[in-house]
């Protein structure tokens, strides 16, 4: 068993520890990125729904749904100066839900976005299930679970 450390340091990794990240966090390409459920019951619900079809599309929509941190536009970027540092840090594409309504194109162009900007597959795979497993959270609960196992005491 891998012992977990706080922080993600290069003693860390040397050490073959694996850092602990919370709950609500995914680390790609070595940079740690919050998630945070969109509020919007019915695109969580939709996004959870497409995951029985493709997984893989359903996760990446997850990931790109959830990820909290939007990427400065231009026009910010040289408002702010110096105090926006992006060039070679990771990025969130700028990939939106809203052109097409669908977690399988959304989730599609999003993967795209990432494997370009070489992130490889298996990180967004990873982070895409973290944040999917949050999305199904707020969609299913327990009981709901418990009703299509066919173990509720509910009437």
């Amino acid at each position: 068993m891998q012992e977990h450390v706080e922080e993600n340091t290069p003693e860390a990794h040397a050490e073959g520890m694996t850092p602990s990240l919370p709950p609500d966090h995914v680390e790609i390409k070595g940079r740690r990125i919050k998630l945070r459920v969109p509020d919007s019951f019915t695109v969580c619900n939709e996004v959870v729904m497409a995951g029985a079809a493709n997984l893989h599309r359903a996760a990446a929509a997850a990931l790109g749904l959830c990820w909290q941190e939007r990427t400065p536009s231009r026009k910010e970027r040289r408002r702010r100066g110096a105090e926006v540092h992006t060039e070679g840090a990771l990025q969130r594409p700028a990939v939106n839900y809203e052109a097409s309504f669908s977690p399988f194109i959304f989730g599609q162009q999003f993967t795209d976005a990432l494997v370009k900007a070489g992130v490889p597959w298996p990180e967004i795979y990873g982070a895409g299930l973290k944040a999917y497993h949050l999305m199904s959270e707020r969609v299913l609960t327990d009981d709901d679970v418990e009703d299509a196992l066919g173990n509720s005491s509910r009437p």
